[in-house]
């Protein structure tokens, strides 16, 4: 059995050895034990005794199935696990004296490492033993300062030498974390900045109360956040804002275009501590500039104001909505007149109209003042203030609009608008200005009349001398000379001058009167045969001619009672001339009691009859004479509505609406007398001109709508406005023509299938045939300066009328591009389809337009 053992121990005693000789190598690798392995594996088999030891297997185990596999893995298995231990055991590692049984093997394995050139391990294995001297040398010779550096400062507690030994080698990342665990941060940010670790640098110097340094090396990096910090320490308020403001422009632009509202104001706040550095350091203009980018309007305009910058501040203010702040600025600045503005605009917004009104009169702008007054429908406190400001023009539209004539009149005469002043005056019915104005215009025939009428009978004389002989007025200034001259008993001067208009004015139904008194004077002259031909040449024209019948008896009986009449011949009173209507001849037009219009000339036709230029015998002037349709005189309705409206229509007196003087039935027909407006109608002048400057347009536009405001005022609707209704004078007024004859016609031709009006023109509802109320002219009146401003009116072919009520108009500015934008809405709102939609006034549209021409002039 003993020998059985010792053939079973040899292979494994094989194995000890050659671990004992592995123990004993001095520094094994990580490939060692592979080696090792190989060598041993390799040894083993071929052993003479491994051939005695499969044999004894065999005999022991007996026919067990791979038992010989089974020994060779066991043989392998043990001494692998062998070498596994052995390298474990033998790993390098630290040498610790708890691993080592006493400082003499720590000793002898630094001289052994020294020995073999292994100085940092040296170096390590007399530190671990305390012998620091050694330690730091075998370091050093080792190259490695930074650990004999790490020797002074942690074993010997003596930074000083570790400093200067970093220093030396130049390890300033060494020195400086040497200075930090000396408490020396100054120290230590210098030497990392020598070390290119500026962020370090930058805490240390933060930390050591370098705070200017510290900044810039923040600042320099882009760590804006500690810049700002650090910067806002020190008296450099310069580059603290500077510091601010790429901190709050990084934060800012971190969030794009949106910043999160639990943001907002961390980041509003850093925009205003770089504006508060800003102002610190006396440079304003960044200031402003970052609160303005920051959305912070009324703290920019604070500064602003530091700076004398009234204006942007002022508007700031306003911007932001501080309309009373922006009031203090200018009152502090000696601005009280534009601090009262801004307070009337606060106001006003407030619908504090009131108070509006009084801020904007102490701010002397009455212009607004008045606009605001005149939208309350104060028209007469308005068109003071308008005057007050200096729009003469705006003031006497509105004191028309008030029924002030008078006071428009001043307004005129104030702008040297003389003669709008005389119709002003001639409405008002101030003869004593009038004469005054005829006089400075020149007007010598009119002041003449006036004068007379007033009973100024030399100043009458003296100005019917002036009239000229070319003045179509030459041979009536001449009649009434002669009619004064008989007055005050100067027969030979009156004689003088009936002979001069009787060599021009042969009798005839239109002088009847000239001649009457010619008679009469030849009876004051004691020359009654003279009176008593004339009497008789009148009665031959018209037999109920004032007295003329009683006089003409009483100078017959007078004569053939007396001598024969003395000698020569009667005068010449010429033919018997009749007025020609219609190319034939025909009585003279009038009304009972005489005839008054001289018909001279037709001067147009339409849908509403045939006008005429007349001349009313009685008052001299010239008027225009529409005869009405004939067929309207056998229509009852026509007749009971006619006069009725007549009278209410001419009580329409307002300067761009044609006067109505006149009416009444002759021959038959009826007709109207109406003012004669020498100018264009404004269809003609659309046809030869195509359309109207976009100025005169909105000048036609605002007149047009002051005419309707007035009329509907007085209950008045015109139902049929449309261009070829309107006048356009030389002195660019406008005048409404044929207001409520539309309304007459309609109702005279009730029952029929026809709607009275022009198709282009009309309403929706006036095209359906419904109720109309004063709106149906505010879509008129739209269609109107539609066409005025781009030569065509919104609906021109195929169902007009359905178009009318269904199909929304094309807007004016796509038609002309001059037509401001605020403009081009005001008229498709006038031509809203539903009336609820359009304009509810005409005084609306007017103000919008004033409004218009302030911010365009």
């Amino acid at each position: 059995m003993s020998e059985l053992l010792h053939e079973i121990s040899q292979p494994f005693l094989i194995v000890l050895d050659f671990s004992r000789s592995l123990v004993a190598s001095p520094r094994p690798s990580l490939l060692n034990p592979m080696d090792s392995f190989f060598d041993l594996l390799q040894r083993l088999l071929s052993h003479p005794y491994i051939y005695g030891l499969l044999g004894l297997w065999d005999i022991y185990l007996g026919p067990v199935p791979y038992n010989r596999y089974l020994l060779a893995a066991l043989l392998l298995l043990i001494p692998a696990l062998l070498i596994f231990l052995v390298w474990y055991v033998r790993r390098p590692r630290e040498i610790t004296p708890s691993r080592l049984q006493s400082g003499k093997d720590l000793l002898r394995g630094a001289k052994r490492a020294a020995k073999q050139g292994d100085l940092v391990r040296a170096g390590e294995l007399y530190e671990m033993s305390e012998r620091y001297d050694l330690a730091i040398k075998m370091y050093l010779e080792g190259k490695s300062p930074a650990r004999a550096g790490q020797v002074y400062l942690n074993r010997l507690k003596d930074p000083d030498k570790a400093i200067a030994l970093y220093l030396k080698y130049n390890l300033y990342e060494g020195a400086a974390k040497a200075c930090v665990q000396a408490g020396r941060y100054l120290e230590a940010g210098q030497h990392y900045v020598k070390a290119n670790k500026p962020q370090a640098a930058a805490e240390m110097l933060e930390r050591g109360g370098d705070w200017l340094q510290a900044g810039e090396l923040y600042f320099q990096n882009g760590m804006f956040r500690e810049a700002s910090r650090c910067f806002g320490k020190t008296p450099n308020h310069h580059r603290a804002a500077e510091s601010y403001e790429a901190y709050y422009k990084e934060v800012r632009e971190g969030y794009h275009d949106i910043i999160p509202q639990e943001k907002a104001k961390a980041i509003a706040d850093l925009a205003k501590k770089a504006a508060y550095y800003y102002k610190s350091a006396g440079d304003l203009s960044p200031a402003v500039s970052i609160l303005l980018q920051a959305g912070l309007k009324p703290y920019a305009a604070e500064l602003l104001v530091e700076q004398t910058q009234i204006d942007q501040a002022v508007e700031l203010f306003t911007e932001a909505g501080q309309h009373l702040r922006a009031a203090e600025v200018c009152a502090g600045a000696g601005r009280p007149r534009q601090a009262a503005e801004i307070r009337a605009q606060y106001h006003m917004k407030q619908g504090q109209s009131r108070e509006a009104l009084r801020y904007y009169e102490e701010a002397g702008d009455y212009l607004s003042a008045a606009d605001l007054y005149a939208s309350q429908g104060e028209l007469l406190k308005a068109g003071e203030l308008f005057l007050k400001g200096g729009d003469s023009k705006t003031a006497a539209e509105t004191f028309f609009a008030a029924g002030q004539p008078e006071k428009a009149a001043e307004a005129y005469e104030s702008m040297g608008d003389l003669t709008r002043a005389i119709q002003a005056y001639e409405q008002a019915g101030n003869e004593t200005k009038l004469t005054e104005l005829y006089e400075k215009v020149q007007n010598h025939y009119e002041a003449g009349a006036l004068y007379q009428k007033r009973g100024l009978l030399e100043k009458a004389v003296a100005c019917f001398q002036k009239v000229g002989k070319e003045d179509y007025q030459f041979a009536e200034a001449a009649r009434r000379l002669g009619d004064i001259y008989l007055e005050t008993g100067k027969y030979p001067q009156a004689l003088e001058r009936y002979q001069q208009l009787m060599a021009q004015k042969p009798l005839s139904p239109d002088n009847l009167d000239l001649y009457y008194n010619l008679a009469v004077l030849y009876e004051r002259l004691n020359q009654p045969q003279y009176a008593h031909t004339v009497y008789g040449r009148i009665l031959a024209i018209h037999p109920h001619f004032k007295d003329v019948a009683m006089r003409e008896t009483t100078l017959r009986q007078r004569i053939s009672g007396a001598s024969a009449p003395p000698t020569g011949s009667s005068p010449s009173l010429g033919p018997h001339d009749y007025t020609m209507v219609g190319g034939g001849p025909a009585a003279p037009v009038g009304r009972p009691g005489g005839p008054r219009y001289q018909i001279l000339r037709e001067i147009g036709r339409g849908g509403m009859g045939v006008v005429f230029l007349a001349k009313d015998l009685n008052l001299g002037r010239q008027v225009a004479y529409k005869v009405l349709p004939p067929e309207l005189k056998n229509n009852p309705q026509f007749v009971a509505n006619f006069v009725r409206e007549a009278k209410s229509l001419a009580q329409l007196s307002h300067p761009y609406i044609v006067s109505i003087f006149d009416a009444g039935v002759e021959a038959g027909n009826y007709y109207i007398v109406m003012e004669y407006v020498e100018g264009q109608n404004l269809k003609d002048l659309l046809t030869r001109s195509r359309r109207i400057p976009i100025t005169s347009g909105i000048q036609i536009f605002s007149q047009l709508c002051q005419a309707l405001d007035y009329a509907h005022g007085k209950k008045v609707v015109h139902r049929d406005i449309k261009t070829g209704n309107l006048m356009w004078t030389q002195s660019q007024i406008v005048k409404v023509m044929d207001f409520g004859l539309a309304k007459v016609i309609e109702e005279a031709q009730a029952g029929r299938t026809t709607v009275a009006g022009t198709p282009y023109y009309m309403s929706p509802e006036q095209t359906l045939g419904k109720p109309v109320d004063h709106r149906t002219d505010i879509y008129s009146l739209g269609v109107t300066v539609y066409e005025t401003l781009t030569g065509q009116v919104p609906f021109k072919e195929g169902d007009i009328g359905y178009q009318q009520i269904h199909s929304p108009p094309k807007p004016p500015k796509d038609l002309n591009s001059e037509i401001p934008e605020a403009l081009n809405k005001i008229i498709l709102k006038c031509l809203a389809k539903d009336p609820a939609q359009r304009y509810q006034s005409a005084r609306d549209i007017y103000l919008e337009l004033k409004a218009l021409e302030r911010q365009s002039g």
